[in-house]
C-alpha cells in the first residue's frame, strides 16, 4: 500500500535552496557545447515550423526574437528553480503530424505540462523518505557549495 499522506502535507510552492555561485574556468569550457547546440537546435526548430505552418517566423516575429523568448524562458525557469527548458524538437513532429498550429493549443499543453509537473515533483520528493533521500543525496552532489 502507498501512503499518500506526505504528498498531501507536502507544500504546492516552495522557495529554492539559493547558492552562491562559484566560477570554476574547467566548468566554462565544458559548457560552451552545451550552450551551442540549443541554439543549432532553435534555429533548426523555427526553420521546420516556418515549413510546417506555411508562415516566415524568421522575419516575423525575427530569429532575434524568439531567441531571446527561449533566453527569458530558460534564465526565469532557473530563477525560480525549474528544471532546464529547450525548443524541443519533438514539439515541431507533433505540431507537423496533427497540424495543429494554433498558439492556444500550445498554451494549455503548456500549463498542462506545468500543472502535472508540480503534482510529479510533488509526488516524488515526498511519497517516500527513501526516495526523498535518493533525490536529496543526487541535488546536492550537483550543486556547489
Amino acid at each position: 500500500m502507498i501512503d499518500f499522506e506526505p504528498v498531501a502535507a507536502a507544500p504546492w510552492f516552495a522557495l529554492p535552496e539559493f547558492v552562491t555561485p562559484a566560477f570554476s574556468w574547467e566548468v566554462i569550457v565544458f559548457m560552451i557545447p552545451v550552450a551551442i547546440a540549443p541554439v543549432i537546435e532553435h534555429i533548426g526548430d523555427v526553420y521546420a515550423i516556418n515549413e510546417v505552418t506555411g508562415k516566415d517566423f524568421i522575419k516575423d516575429p525575427g530569429l532575434d526574437r524568439t531567441m531571446l523568448g527561449d533566453g527569458i524562458a530558460c534564465m526565469t525557469a532557473g530563477l525560480i528553480g525549474g528544471p532546464p527548458v529547450a525548443t524541443y524538437s519533438e514539439v515541431t513532429g507533433a505540431i507537423s503530424l496533427t497540424k495543429i498550429t494554433d498558439p492556444s493549443v500550445i498554451r494549455i499543453a503548456a500549463v498542462t505540462g506545468i500543472v502535472f509537473f508540480q503534482y510529479s515533483g510533488k509526488s516524488v520528493h515526498s511519497s517516500s523518505p527513501s526516495r526523498r533521500r535518493y533525490w536529496e543525496e543526487s541535488c546536492s552532489s550537483c550543486l556547489v557549495r
